[in-house]
């Protein structure tokens, strides 16, 4: 699948899923910081003792061990709120008070899930998900970057040597 096959699966999905079209990375204005990559730990919902580590910038496709999948952030949004009766998802300021990244997980090229990782929070599995992730370290241009505390009850273990299955 095409980059550009891949970026408009993307959007129809979200728009189905009744989220607000993705953002990108826009350069830094009015004192925000400008977002460059985010760390994030991938586990599985089947085998718990698998984790594995990427560092992607958004719309940067991503390989899930040695699976048939893949994922990409498809949205960013510093201080993630979710707005009360319309349950739309914005951000209420652009600094990244409460950072959470938007996540397709394709198997091959269909897309088969989306999900949120944030930053110091455990990760989720929705009924659908196989994958979960969690945010581990957030880097921009022109700041220094954000590390998780690892304060979560829930700890995802750490990529095992040599990979694995997922």
């Amino acid at each position: 699948m095409t980059r550009a096959i891949r970026t408009a699966v993307s959007a129809a999905i979200l728009g189905l899923l009744a989220f607000q079209p993705a953002s990108t990375a826009a350069p830094a204005t009015d004192g925000a910081p400008g977002f460059e990559s985010v760390t994030l730990r991938a586990g599985h919902r089947v085998f718990p003792s698998w984790a594995e580590d990427h560092t992607v910038g958004l719309r940067e496709p991503f390989q899930i061990g040695d699976s048939d999948l893949s994922a990409e952030v498809v949205r960013y949004e510093p201080d993630f709120a979710i707005i009360g009766r319309t349950r739309r998802v914005t951000s209420r300021t652009k600094e990244p008070n409460n950072p959470a990244f938007q996540i397709v997980v394709y198997e091959g090229d269909t897309p088969h899930d989306t999900t949120w990782a944030f930053l110091n929070m455990p990760p989720h599995f929705s009924v659908r998900s196989i994958v979960a992730f969690k945010v581990l370290r957030i880097e921009f241009r022109d700041r220094k970057p954000l590390v998780n505390r690892d304060t979560s009850a829930v700890k995802v273990p750490a990529p095992a040597a040599g990979g694995g299955h997922p």
